[in-house]
């Protein structure tokens, strides 16, 4: 299967104040279409960097990011992102959040998939409230609903439960693979839980300490759904999730020297 994605050699440096800092280096690899792409790697090591660029939010110092064979063009219409803080539009109700980006590209029927969504992610009934009525993890879901509800062929979410209490990052870990099974977008999502990364990924990249290159990739093949306690609890899963830990503690190491 031909990628949808290539990340070809790209790398990303800041200034600022005359002082530069890489927070990419020499980043390859590709995501196929309808894979569910996870991300860890130490604090600083320049993910949500990776995830601007793929999603055509930044253009790299240098390298090459190639959508369908083509040169991707900035930003891209296929592409949506869900963020850490939810980031929805305080004077706006919950429906009108959701409707949002159909309304401003200008695309029919938005009212009826936004419906569609917020009945999906359990939010209905709540059309008319405003998001600072609902609780952290009813926020997020908004979030998604008004992510998916322009119909993207790419999904891009970074680390959008990390603000959540346990619980509620469960339920939206299986809401969010639910939706994902529906219709089988293509996901890169970020996170620093090692659980959450093999919960919900086809494939695993855990990148190296700033500057940001990729330590290791590692194909998930533990059979679904992965909450299942017989999955969590297995030899495999818990012989990766310490394998994974290894990986991290090295670069952490490394840092600290």
């Amino acid at each position: 299967m031909a990628p949808l994605l290539e990340f070809s050699g790209v790398s990303q440096v800041y200034e600022a104040g005359g002082e530069f800092t890489t927070a990419l280096e020499n980043v390859t690899f590709t995501i196929k279409p309808q894979q569910f792409v996870t991300i860890v790697g130490p604090s600083g090591c320049g993910k949500t960097t990776l995830l601007k660029i793929l999603a055509g939010l930044l253009a790299p110092s240098s390298g090459e990011v190639r959508y369908a064979g083509k040169a991707q063009p900035r930003p891209h219409p296929d592409f949506a992102m869900v963020f850490q803080d939810f980031r929805l539009f305080p004077w706006m109700t919950i429906l009108a959040n959701v409707e949002f980006g159909l309304r401003f590209h200008g695309r029919e029927r938005s009212h009826e998939r936004a419906q569609d969504l917020i009945k999906r992610l359990g939010l209905e009934g709540f059309e008319r409230h405003y998001p600072y009525e609902l609780s952290g993890g009813m926020q997020q879901r908004v979030g998604i609903a008004r992510a998916l509800c322009v119909e993207p062929k790419v999904l891009m979410m970074d680390e959008p439960f990390a603000a959540l209490d346990a619980q509620t990052r469960e339920i939206l870990q299986r809401e969010m693979l639910d939706l994902w099974e529906h219709d089988r977008k293509t996901v890169c999502f970020i996170t620093h839980s090692i659980d959450e990364a093999i919960l919900l990924g086809d494939l695993l990249i855990v990148m190296k300490a700033r500057p940001g290159r990729i330590k290791t990739m590692l194909d998930i093949t533990l059979p679904r759904p992965r909450w299942r306690r017989e999955v969590k609890e297995s030899p495999a899963f818990l012989e990766l999730r310490s394998h994974i830990w290894e990986l991290l503690e090295e670069e952490i190491n490394l840092r600290r020297r």
